[in-house]
């Protein structure tokens, strides 16, 4: 009889030390960061400004540079090189509308989407300064600073943003739907 006394008494007392680490555990989730907030913030905003610094990348530089393509026989091999850059831009364009979406959706794709997006455009920064540096026309007028601060932009963003969309918790808190 006290030996179930005793067994009863530690099961209660175990349960009541369960309840206090579960209730402990709820009030951490509570006041952990959650919804788009803090560092979210400056992503939502880079992520609705992309869309609208490439369509004036595109119409203010593309389209001149296509009907000087299109009056000069001398640069008409850049003809499938701006087109390739304006089909690559035309895809980041459509990309960053579809992370606006899923990031106010609150998706749990969008970490992953988003850190694939700025791996691409690190690639694609990379790809355009090696191809243009190396064009036999483009190459000797490209301005060596500019394709390094593209690259640079490009470099600090990733190494800013991938880290953050793997480990903060705030991301792992708002993108569960």
């Amino acid at each position: 009889m006290l030996n179930y006394y005793i067994d009863f008494n530690l099961n209660k007392i175990e349960n009541m030390e369960n309840e206090e680490i579960g209730t402990k555990e709820i009030k951490a989730a509570e006041t952990e960061p959650k919804g788009i907030g803090g560092w979210l913030i400056l992503v939502l905003i880079g992520l609705i400004i992309t869309p609208i610094r490439l369509l004036i990348s595109m119409i203010t530089e593309f389209t001149p540079l296509l009907e000087q393509i299109k009056n000069n026989p001398i640069l008409a091999d850049l003809k499938q090189l701006v087109m390739a850059e304006i089909v690559v831009n035309m895809i980041f364009l459509i990309y960053a509308f579809v992370l606006i979406i899923l990031m106010l959706k609150k998706s749990k794709l969008f970490p992953r989407m988003i850190i694939i997006f700025y791996i691409s455009n690190l690639v694609f920064v990379l790809a355009d300064a090696i191809i243009i540096s190396n064009h036999p026309v483009l190459g000797p007028i490209t301005n060596i600073a500019d394709s390094f601060m593209e690259i640079f932009k490009s470099v600090a963003a990733n190494a800013i943003w991938v880290p953050y969309f793997i480990i903060s918790r705030r991301v792992k808190n708002t993108f569960v739907e």
